[in-house]
């Protein structure tokens, strides 16, 4: 089966495959078994080739960028990764007050070239880890607002390997959700405002400063474990600060002492024993405050 599978890949398209890659070396979280198809798409028809295959062969395909803000599950994961690391994916030019970036581009590098390129908007998103592409996916952003709040329209692809470009009105955005779930986005235009660089420069270091000082980078993480609750006076992670939570361990992994929403990874922590360290604290907050945690971390098994 894994042969005729090798085969069968490595004919279809040009760029890389590999089989049996350990997801925990490509996440910060630094847990994840071995997946059995990785794939790296030198083109976007490769990747429509890539896709194709999965669908006919009935493999389910995963996007990852730079593997932040994921829980992989650390026996065999029966799918196919995808990673969008060829240089026609990172690719950013401007027009006017637009910038139009490729979706495996880092978001950090994006920030930088539109502040020198005197755009403003993305500076707000400082310290946020990952590519454009999955932030725009999970419209990462801050307590008060998303970067899809910037989009002006985006290309993407399905799992069947159909192209489309999508609005931003077209969306149904949400707290940390773009609609988009089953797409990989290759593409995204932002509309920016003209800035002068050198207070864009000193934003962006302020909010990196300031997220540095705040979250916990003692130890791999996926950031933000739970969404903040809509409406409530309270983020997720004051409640569960508030309900003593700060230093719960389960295995080797344990609430940051820093940042109650952390999850740090202290000890060769695995899958089982974060997602146990979660139910304890969902479980913690439903009773102290009566609210239910959503997962922000994206779960991959």
């Amino acid at each position: 089966m894994r042969i005729r599978e090798e085969r069968r890949f490595k004919r279809a398209f040009k760029g890389a495959v590999y089989f049996d890659r350990l997801l925990k070396d490509h996440t910060t979280f630094k847990i994840g078994g071995a997946v059995r198809v990785w794939i790296e798409p030198r083109s976007a028809d490769d990747l429509k080739r890539a896709l194709e295959i999965c669908y006919e062969a009935g493999i389910k395909p995963f996007l990852i960028g730079r593997g932040s803000n994921l829980l992989v599950f650390d026996g065999r994961v029966d799918r196919a990764v995808i990673r969008l690391s060829a240089p026609c994916f990172k690719k950013v030019k401007f027009s006017g007050s637009y910038a139009i970036c490729g979706g495996g581009l880092s978001l950090s590098a994006f920030i930088k070239r539109c502040i020198d390129s005197g755009l403003s908007g993305p500076e707000r998103f400082a310290g946020i880890p990952g590519t454009v592409g999955g932030a725009v996916m999970m419209n990462a952003g801050t307590a008060r607002d998303g970067i899809c709040d910037l989009l002006a329209w985006i290309k993407v692809i399905d799992r069947r390997g159909r192209a489309s470009v999508i609005t931003r009105e077209g969306l149904k955005l949400g707290y940390r959700d773009s609609g988009l779930s089953g797409s990989i986005i290759l593409e995204a235009a932002f509309k920016l405002k003209k800035r002068e660089r050198k207070a864009l420069r000193r934003e962006f270091k302020g909010r990196l400063k300031e997220k540095v000082k705040r979250q916990d980078y003692t130890a791999p993480n996926a950031g933000s474990i739970f969404k903040n609750p809509k409406g409530y006076k309270y983020t997720s992670g004051q409640m569960l600060e508030m309900s003593g939570l700060k230093g719960l361990r389960v295995g080797g992994a344990e609430i940051s002492n820093k940042h109650a929403n952390f999850i740090i990874n202290t000890d060769g922590a695995t899958f089982a024993d974060v997602r146990t360290l979660m139910r304890k604290a969902k479980r913690a907050v439903k009773k102290n405050f009566g609210v239910s945690l959503q997962a922000e971390v994206k779960i991959l098994k």
